[in-house]
């Protein structure tokens, strides 16, 4: 499986101001060129902002998710995953127990994550996305688009 996105901030990885990556499960990163940011069918947008602390990592089930009438719902595909951190500590995105996809490269304060890939959500397979933060706590804004 493949994940591609744009790294509009600076990353430790990355080491660069707007590069476009893809990474494999194998992390092998390769870089290209990206100029638009395209969707499928989207239902459902989840926004929200977490404050994580060290040691503490969040994860958000993708199946048992509420939308601001406090109604259930849940995701089939999330098509956009959109994260910026506002904290001073550096947060990794993925991996753990049930993930939507593995972990990506660490991303710094002030770096912005937007992954434009299909993911299809299982429930009780890959139906979880992690963030956990080093360092310093963090205030992370996620936008997750999809079906």
């Amino acid at each position: 499986m493949a994940i591609s996105g744009y790294s509009i901030a600076k990353s430790q990885l990355l080491n660069q101001i707007g590069t476009a990556f893809n990474l494999t499960t194998a992390s092998n990163i390769t870089l290209e060129s990206k100029t638009t940011f395209e969707s499928g069918t989207i239902e459902f947008i989840y926004a929200t902002t977490l404050e994580i602390l060290v040691a503490y990592p969040h994860s958000i089930d993708l199946m048992s998710l509420l939308d601001p009438m406090g109604a259930l719902f849940a995701f089939n595909t999330i098509r956009h995953v959109h994260l910026k951190n506002k904290g001073a500590g550096t947060i990794t995105v993925g991996g753990g127990t049930r993930p939507i996809f593995t972990a990506l490269p660490p991303l710094q304060s002030g770096g912005v994550l937007l992954i434009d890939n299909e993911f299809d959500v299982e429930d009780g397979v890959a139906d979880i996305l992690r963030i956990s933060v080093t360092g310093y706590s963090a205030t992370v804004d996620i936008i997750l688009a999809g079906e």
